[in-house]
């Protein structure tokens, strides 16, 4: 298996665990402030990440590219925190279809920010399945209240932090497991300070669900850095649209929302736009974003 494979199966679990994530989040019914819910969603990342790195010999607290990490965490943690809010408000696939919008925005954040052109090949498959996306929603009038707005800001935050990660990634892969620890860190200690004016007590059943959010938090974020390490994020960002699916499926599972006819025909869109942006990864060589 090549590094772009490696990349694509990362992501796709990386897609998985996110969506898995948002039902934990979804069941708390918003008796949890979001503090509290980020909190511990990077206090648990950080506890399962601590003792594996301790195991490392050739581990580094040392983060190589300062400006690069800051931008990564603050963008990151807005994303995340976004992510949170939508999905209290919306249902579970909306919040992260707008959540996974951020296909859409990398290639202008990778102009901005490194001057990197997308080839036009790749930003038709990413509008292709983008489009697919809309297909499973069905969107009605309620997609553009506030908190879908909220959502949406979400995936251009998330679009600039993952840029921001596979450039540091890109530069020295050395840098993974620093990374990751430093962001739980600051991410931590930002929700935490937030925290104090807005802390909510969980009973039992919470406390299982605040685990569960931070394990499968952790799993997503160590997930898809490991896909960025790997691959390209004009490659890795399209395959983060299957969360979407994984959502889908938990929101007829778990609420009942059952599957229509556009939901089949936007899962197979979603799925070819995928498809079609991997077949065209000669375009984007391993050492660019």
């Amino acid at each position: 298996m090549n590094n772009t494979e490696k990349g694509i199966c990362f992501a796709l679990f990386s897609a998985l665990s996110i969506a898995v994530m948002g039902v934990f989040v979804k069941l708390t019914n918003g008796d949890l402030s979001n503090a509290t819910l980020l909190f511990f969603r990077f206090l648990v990342s950080l506890l399962i990440l601590l003792p594996i790195v301790k195991r490392d010999p050739k581990f580094s607290f040392k983060i190589k590219f300062p400006l690069l990490f800051s931008f990564r965490c603050i963008f990151g943690f807005v994303a995340i925190a976004c992510f949170f809010i939508a999905i209290h408000y919306i249902p579970l696939a909306n919040a992260v279809l707008l959540e996974n919008t951020f296909p859409i925005f990398v290639p202008i954040v990778l102009f901005f920010i490194a001057g990197i052109k997308t080839g036009k090949k790749v930003m038709i498959g990413i509008l292709f399945s983008f489009i697919g996306v809309l297909f499973i929603l069905n969107p009605g009038k309620d997609i553009f209240q506030s908190a879908s707005f909220i959502g949406l800001l979400g995936g251009i935050f998330a679009a600039v932090s993952f840029v921001c990660l596979r450039l540091i990634l890109s530069k020295d892969r050395t840098q993974f497991n620093a990374v990751l620890v430093w962001y739980f860190f600051y991410c931590a200690i930002l929700s935490g300070f937030f925290m104090i004016f807005d802390f909510t007590i969980p009973n039992m059943k919470e406390f299982f669900y605040l685990l569960l959010i931070g394990i499968f938090g952790y799993f997503f974020q160590y997930m898809m850095t490991k896909a960025l390490q790997y691959a390209p994020v004009r490659l890795i960002s399209p395959i983060m649209y299957f969360s979407v699916l994984f959502a889908g499926g938990f929101d007829w599972l778990i609420w009942g929302i059952t599957p229509h006819t556009f939901t089949i025909i936007g899962a197979a869109m979603t799925i070819l736009g995928a498809i079609y942006v991997i077949l065209n990864r000669k375009t984007l060589p391993e050492s660019e974003c």
